[in-house]
C-alpha cells in the first residue's frame, strides 16, 4: 500500500512519489469502473452477459471503494503503530511470546494460501486469454479492440493484477489486525490467571505487586478496545462494500456456471471466481468471531485466578475488568454487520435467495 500511494509515511520524503503512484492506480482503477459501466449498458438485454460483466464490475466497485476508505482513515494505521509499539503490547516474556507465535499462525497461512490462490487464479484467466485471443475483462472501447488486442489485453493486465494486489494487500492487512486484537485479548487472558498465584508470602507485598498489575491490566484491557475500534473505523466501510458485494457476485457467478458448459474452461474459472468471493467472506467472518471469542474469555479468566485467595481491593480490581469484559470486541462492518460465523450464515442465505429470483427471472424470460 506504501508503493501505491495509499500507505502513509511517517515522513513526508517521498510524498511526490506518493501521489503519482496514487493517482496512477486510481486513474487505472475508475477507468475501468467507468468502461465497465457503459458495457453494462449497452449489453442490458442480454442476461448471460450482463452477469458476468456486473460481477467483474462489482469486484471493482469494492476495490475502489477499499482504496478510498485505506486513504481517507489512512493516519489511523499511524496511531495503530503507535498502540503495537506501546510497551503494553511488545514488552512479554518467553512464555507469552510463544502464545503469541502460536495464535499468530492461523494469519500467516491465510496471507500465503490468499496470495497463491489469487495469482493462479488470475494467471490461469490471463494466459487463457493470451492464448485464446480474447479480452478477459467486459469493457466498453471507442473503437474495435480486435484491432488492437495486444494494446487492449496489456492494459487489462495491469488493471488485473494491480487491483488483485491492492484488494489482497488490505484483505491481508485486516486479517492481521483482526487477529492481533484476539491474540491481546488471549495474552490478557493468560496474565489474568496468573494474577491470584502466591509471589512472596508476604501478603502486604503480594498485595501492592497484584494491584499494579491489574492497573496495568485494566489499562490494557482498554487499549484493546481502542485498538479493536481503530481497524473498524479503517476497514468498515470497504468490507461492508465487499461483503454485499461479494454475496451479488457469487450469485451472478453460480447464475452463469448453470447456462455455462461443465468441461469448457470458463466454467472452472467461473467457480475459482466463485470460490475467491466465498474466502473474502469466510475471512473476514472467521477472524471477526476469533476476535469475539478471545474477547469473552477475559471474565472467564478473572473467575480462573484464584480470586478467593486475593484481598479485597484485588478482587474489586478484577470484578471491574469483569464488568468491562461483559462488553464482547465485536468488529462490524459498516456499523451493520458484526463480522461473525453466525452473519456469514445469515449472508449467504440470503445469497442464495438473490440467486433463486436471478434464476426464476432468466427461466421466465
Amino acid at each position: 500500500m506504501g508503493l501505491a500511494g495509499y500507505y502513509p509515511l511517517a515522513k513526508d520524503k517521498h510524498i511526490t512519489l506518493q501521489r503519482i503512484s496514487a493517482t496512477f492506480f486510481t486513474f487505472i482503477a475508475l477507468s475501468y469502473l467507468i468502461l465497465g459501466i457503459i458495457f453494462c449498458i449497452k449489453n442490458l438485454s442480454n442476461l448471460g452477459l450482463l452477469s458476468e460483466a456486473c460481477a467483474f464490475l462489482l469486484t471493482e466497485v469494492t476495490l475502489i471503494v477499499k482504496m478510498f476508505n485505506f486513504f481517507y482513515y489512512k493516519r489511523n494505521f499511524l496511531l495503530m503503530e503507535e498502540m503495537l509499539r506501546s510497551p503494553l503490547f511488545t514488552e512479554v516474556d518467553a512464555e507469552e511470546e510463544n502464545i503469541l507465535k502460536e495464535n499468530l499462525k492461523t494469519s500467516k497461512i491465510v496471507e500465503i494460501l490468499t496470495i497463491i490462490q489469487v495469482l493462479v487464479n488470475i494467471s490461469v484467466e490471463t494466459l487463457y486469454a493470451l492464448f485464446e485471443k480474447k479480452l478477459f475483462l467486459l469493457m466498453w472501447f471507442p473503437f474495435d479492440p480486435a484491432e488492437h488486442f495486444y494494446a487492449v489485453y496489456f492494459f487489462e493486465l495491469i488493471a488485473c493484477f494491480s487491483g488483485a494486489t491492492l484488494a489482497v494487500t488490505i484483505d491481508v492487512l485486516l486479517v492481521y489486525l483482526l487477529d492481533l486484537c484476539a491474540v491481546q485479548c488471549t495474552l490478557l487472558k493468560h496474565r489474568l490467571i496468573k494474577v491470584g498465584a502466591t509471589f512472596t508470602g508476604d501478603e502486604a507485598v503480594d498485595d501492592r505487586v497484584r494491584i499494579e498489575k491489574l492497573e496495568k491490566y485494566t489499562i490494557h484491557h482498554d487499549e484493546i478496545y481502542s485498538f479493536a475500534g481503530l481497524v473498524e473505523s479503517s476497514f468498515s466501510m470497504g468490507t461492508f462494500v465487499q461483503i454485499v458485494c461479494s454475496s451479488v457476485i457469487i450469485c451472478f457467478c453460480l447464475f452463469k456456471t448453470l447456462i455455462t458448459p461443465l468441461k469448457s474452461i470458463e466454467f472452472g474459472m467461473l467457480v475459482a471466481y466463485s470460490y475467491d468471493m466465498l474466502w473474502q467472506l469466510v475471512l473476514y467472518c472467521y477472524f471477526g468471531q476469533k476476535v469475539v471469542n478471545a474477547s469473552e474469555t477475559i471474565t472467564e479468566a478473572c473467575y480462573m485466578s484464584n480470586w478467593y485467595n486475593c484481598s479485597l481491593k484485588v478482587q474489586k480490581h478484577l470484578l471491574m475488568i469483569m464488568n468491562r469484559a461483559n462488553t464482547s470486541v465485536v468488529v462490524t462492518a459498516g456499523g451493520l454487520f458484526p463480522l461473525t460465523l453466525e452473519m456469514l450464515m445469515a449472508i449467504l442465505s440470503t445469497a442464495y435467495s438473490f440467486f433463486t429470483l436471478i434464476w426464476k427471472v432468466y427461466n421466465d424470460a
